[in-house]
């Protein structure tokens, strides 16, 4: 199997197996008792987690192979998902967000860099951004394939107890399907995936481990020593904070605008919100929030294409595309925020799946151009840790705040924020057209990624 096709395969399964969850994991949470607080607060501790090993676990990819380091990584995954399905409480939610974020941190850049070093090996000058844009529709055909099947499965199941102390009910049955799919990536990891490099080139345990600290220090430097790697990162932390936000709020969200479509309904709190959800409506309710949660998965994918085209349109100024891009995330979000009824917001909110999943293709290109291929998966690990951090503010101020006040002023928000962002781009993009190169021609984004602020 060619490297392309190999890492479509893992990535986009692996993708398909973590969302299979994903439309009714809030809710999962809040019936066994967690308010949305303490739902923002084992989010945090999940992503300080990963902020906290972002930058060893590239570094020990980088010195131990990529393959072993994601295959680990898919082996704590699937314990975590058994631990996930067994929480009742804030501490087991917490204790299985340790376990998640380890695993998230030790996966990060570890598939990608091995992608990328051996697709620049096997086709020497292939374009980075369309096989970036290519494997971003595949995992987001993933995400929308697993989104469908666990919007599906609670009713399958309905049958099951719903509440109470019962491990087994239609909510959690995804978890299970989840667990049951991540075994199946840890085998095709096993069997499909070869590290290019050379087993000489893999250190001994106790040596990797000593050059853990270089690996990392020569991280640190590479970052201070670039003012576009510091903007891509600032980028991607300000990103993070929006995608936080969603992902955290938009099934309450959602799941508020159905329970005020009903008429007849009363208006329950949170918890008897949930509680309804739960009822004799879940199955359709999970439906339609796996439909607006796959539908946006799905409409990413036309964001990859539209990155493609609109790249090719502003011959190859990555930077431009991505900040275009980001204004128009930026807008559907302070459109969204604005929304009372269901097929408007369900319509921006594939909009800002569409803007961020365009954003990204770009946004990496530059970062892959910018990094030498021997610290690849440790400055992938750095962006993720950027990522990461802006999920970490995210969780922190943005969740209570829409507890103390609405949703709707937490996006509102993030619109502001990714705004923001938007001139970081901008000045990568002047970046890029001063640099002249020495044939004359002006510097792309590799070219001018070693310039100092």
């Amino acid at each position: 199997m060619s490297v392309r096709a190999t890492y479509y395969l893992v990535s986009s399964l692996n993708w398909f197996a973590n969302v299979v969850p994903m439309a009714v994991s809030v809710l999962l949470a809040q019936s066994r008792g967690l308010s949305l607080s303490q739902v923002g607060m084992y989010g945090a501790v999940y992503t300080l987690t990963i902020v906290l090993l972002e930058l060893p676990s590239g570094a020990l990819a980088d010195t131990f192979g990529r393959k072993r380091t994601y295959l680990l990584a898919c082996v704590l995954a699937l314990l975590a998902k058994v631990l996930f399905l067994s929480a009742f409480d804030l501490t087991g939610f917490v204790l299985y967000s340790l376990l998640w974020g380890t695993s998230r941190a030790l996966s990060s850049g570890a598939l990608d860099a091995w992608f990328i070093d051996a697709l620049q090996e096997r086709e020497p000058g292939a374009a980075l951004q369309p096989a970036l844009a290519a494997a971003g529709s595949y995992n987001l055909i993933g995400l929308a394939a697993g989104t469908v099947t666990g919007a599906l499965l609670p009713g399958l199941f309905a049958w099951l107890p719903s509440g109470g102390a019962a491990v087994l009910t239609p909510l959690s049955v995804t978890v299970v399907a989840s667990s049951v799919m991540q075994a199946a990536v840890i085998a095709l990891t096993a069997l499909l995936v070869r590290d290019p490099r050379p087993a000489s080139e893999r250190l001994a345990l106790r040596a990797g481990l000593a050059a853990v600290r270089t690996v990392v220090r020569d991280a640190t430097v590479l970052t201070r020593a670039s003012r576009p790697l510091r903007l891509l990162l600032a980028g991607e932390c300000l990103v993070g904070i929006a995608l936080m936000t969603s992902e955290t709020l938009w099934q309450p969200f959602f799941a508020g605008l159905l329970h005020d479509a009903r008429p007849s309904a009363a208006q329950p709190g949170v918890t008897g919100l949930v509680g309804a959800l739960l009822g004799t409506t879940a199955a359709a309710d999970a439906r339609v929030l796996g439909f607006v949660l796959g539908g946006s998965f799905a409409m990413g994918v036309f964001g990859n294409v539209m990155a493609t085209r609109l790249t090719r349109f502003l011959k190859g100024r990555d930077a431009l595309a991505a900040g275009l891009l980001q204004l128009l995330q930026a807008t559907a979000f302070g459109l969204l925020a604005r929304q009372t009824g269901l097929a408007g917001a369900t319509a921006l909110f594939w909009l800002t799946y569409v803007a961020r999943s365009g954003w990204s293709s770009p946004h990496l290109a530059l970062f892959n151009a910018a990094v030498p291929a021997a610290r690849r998966s440790v400055m992938l690990s750095v962006l993720s840790l950027a990522g990461f951090a802006g999920s970490f503010l995210g969780s922190l101020v943005l969740t209570p705040l829409a507890q103390a006040t609405s949703i709707a002023a937490a996006w509102g928000v993030c619109a502001g924020v990714l705004a923001l962002g938007v001139t970081l781009y901008l000045a990568l993009d002047r970046l890029a057209r001063a640099a002249p190169r020495s044939d004359g021609h002006r510097a792309g984004p590799a070219a001018t990624s070693q310039e100092s602020a």
